[in-house]
C-alpha cells in the first residue's frame, strides 16, 4: 500500500538495486509504479523458466519432465505470496532466477566464478533472502558431483561458489554505504548469537518458523505432499540399490545426507538467526527447491515407472492452484472490508485536518470470507495476514489510502500512552464493529473481536 500511495522504493530495505530496476521500468526517477498484472505474468514465467533451467542444466532433458519443473517452482505454495505483491513480484522472482542462472556455467570454472560473484551481487541488491537458495542449488551440483565421482570439481565450484557469496556480499555492503543507503529496520540483518538469551531466541525463531509451516501441513495438502514421497522415497531405494557394494558408498551417502541437511536448514532462511524475524509465506522460498529436489527423486525411477510416478505430484499442484484461486477471492474481500470500514468512519473524519491515527485492536476479516476456514484452508491466513493492527504502519498507510490522517503513524511508547489514555477521548461513534475517538490531533479506532 505504501508503494500504491507514495510510490516508495525499496532502499530502506537494502534493495537499491530493486530500485533502480523499477525506476527504470516506471521511467522517471520519483515514484515507482505498479505493472500490474504485466508484472504477475512475468513473474511466473521467471520462477517456471528457473525451474525449467535449472533441470535442463542438472542434465534433464525429458520436455515433460522440465515442463513439470518450472511448474513445481511456479505453483509453490510459499512463492503464492510473491504474486500477489504487485510491486514486489519482479524484483523478487528476478532474484530467483538470478540464482538459478550461473550454474548454466557450472563447468567452466572461471566464468561461473565470475557470474556468481555478479548475480549475487545482484541477488543481494534485489532480494537478500534469495542468496540462500542459490547455496541450496549449489548443493544440488555437489551432490551430483559426488555420486559421479568428480570430486576434483565439487571442491574447485564449491570453494569458487563460497568465495563469490563473500565478495559479493562484501561488494554489496561497500556499494550500500557509497550509495549513502540506510536499512531502516536494522534489526532484520542484525543477528542473536551476541545476545544473553541467544537460545530462548533460537526456540521462538524455531516455533515461529513450525507456525507457519504447520499452518499447511494441517490442511489437506500434507496427503498430497505424501502421495508425492512415496515414489520419491522409491526413488532413493532404487538408486542406492543400482550403485556397487563397495566402502565408498559409505562416504558419498555421509556427504549426500550431511548436504541435504544443510540444504533444509537453507530453507528454513535467516530468519532463524536475526533478531526481527517475519515469517511470512516468501521467507521459505527455498522450500520451492526442496519440492523440485523431492521431484527429482522421481525421476530416478526406472523411465516407465517414473513416467508414471510423477503423476503423484499432480495433487500437490493442483492444490496450489486451490491455494491461489481462494486467495484472490480472499484479498479481494478483504480490500473490500477495508473500504466499508473506511467509508463508514470518513464522515467524522472530514470534520477535522491532519488527524493522526492510531489503531487499537485488529480489524475483523471479512464475513464474505468465512468458508475459507482455519481448520480447512490455514495457510490463506499467512498469505493474508490483517495489516489494519495497532501499530502496523502498512495498516496505517492502507486505510489512509484516501489520504483522509495526517501522511504519518505513531509507534513506540508514544503509541502506548496514547492508548492507555484513550477512554479519555470523547467517542464520536460506536458500533458493534468499532468506536471511534476523536480528539484532535489524534483519532482512535478501536477494533472490537467478534465471535
Amino acid at each position: 500500500m505504501n508503494r500504491t500511495v507514495e510510490g516508495f522504493n525499496w532502499n530502506r530495505d537494502g534493495r537499491f538495486i530493486s530500485s533502480t530496476i523499477m525506476h527504470l521500468l516506471s521511467s522517471q526517477a520519483q515514484v515507482v509504479y505498479s505493472l500490474f498484472p504485466y508484472s504477475t505474468i512475468f513473474s511466473t514465467f521467471l520462477l517456471a523458466i528457473s525451474g525449467f533451467l535449472l533441470s535442463y542444466t542438472l542434465g534433464i532433458r525429458s520436455k515433460f519432465q522440465l515442463f513439470l519443473s518450472g511448474l513445481i517452482i511456479a505453483t509453490c505454495p510459499f512463492l503464492l505470496e510473491i504474486l500477489t505483491y504487485k510491486f514486489d513480484c519482479l524484483p523478487i522472482s528476478l532474484s530467483i532466477f538470478c540464482a538459478v542462472l550461473p550454474f548454466v556455467l557450472y563447468e567452466n570454472k572461471i566464468r561461473f566464478f565470475i557470474a556468481s560473484f555478479l548475480l549475487l551481487y545482484l541477488i543481494f541488491g534485489l532480494y537478500q533472502t534469495t542468496a540462500f537458495s542459490y547455496a541450496i542449488i549449489l548443493c544440488f551440483f555437489l551432490i551430483k558431483d559426488i555420486w559421479q565421482e568428480q570430486y576434483k570439481q565439487a571442491f574447485i565450484n564449491g570453494s569458487s561458489a563460497l568465495i563469490s557469496f563473500v565478495l559479493a556480499f562484501l561488494y554489496y555492503k561497500f556499494r550500500l554505504n557509497q550509495y549513502g543507503v540506510e536499512i531502516v529496520d536494522a534489526q532484520r540483518s542484525e543477528f542473536i548469537f551476541n545476545q544473553p538469551d541467544t537460545y530462548n531466541l533460537l526456540i521462538q525463531r524455531w516455533n515461529g518458523f513450525k507456525d507457519l509451516l504447520y499452518s499447511l501441513i494441517k490442511s489437506s495438502y500434507k496427503y498430497a505432499f505424501f502421495i508425492a514421497s512415496i515414489p520419491a522415497s522409491f526413488g532413493i531405494i532404487f538408486f542406492l540399490t543400482k550403485q556397487k557394494k563397495s566402502i565408498k558408498i559409505i562416504p558419498k551417502l555421509f556427504v549426500t545426507i550431511i548436504l541435504i541437511l544443510f540444504i533444509l536448514v537453507l530453507a528454513v532462511s535467516i530468519n532463524l538467526v536475526v533478531m526481527e524475524a517475519r515469517w511470512s509465506p516468501r521467507s521459505l522460498l527455498g522450500f520451492s527447491f526442496v519440492l523440485l529436489l523431492g521431484y527429482y527423486a522421481v525421476i530416478l525411477l526406472p523411465k516407465k515407472i517414473a513416467a508414471l510416478a510423477q503423476f503423484a505430484f499432480l495433487p500437490m499442484l493442483f492444490y496450489s492452484f486451490l491455494i491461489s484461486s481462494q486467495l484472490g477471492i480472499f484479498l479481494k474481500n478483504q480490500d473490500e472490508y477495508s473500504e466499508f470500514i473506511m467509508a463508514m468512519i470518513a464522515p467524522e473524519l472530514l470534520n477535522h485536518s491532519d488527524l493522526t491515527l492510531v489503531i487499537d485492536g485488529t480489524i475483523q476479516y471479512a464475513p464474505r470470507n468465512a468458508t475459507v476456514r482455519k481448520e480447512t484452508l490455514p495457510f490463506i491466513y499467512k498469505l493474508a495476514p490483517l495489516y489494519e493492527s495497532y501499530d502496523f504502519y502498512m495498516g496505517i498507510r492502507r486505510l489512509n489510502k484516501y489520504g483522509i490522517f495526517a501522511n504519518h503513524y505513531i509507534s513506540g511508547k508514544k503509541f502506548d500512552q496514547i492508548l492507555e489514555n484513550k477512554e479519555a477521548l470523547p467517542i464520536v461513534k460506536k458500533n458493534k464493529l468499532y468506536t471511534l475517538r476523536i480528539q484532535p490531533p489524534y483519532a482512535v479506532l478501536e477494533f472490537h473481536k467478534t465471535k
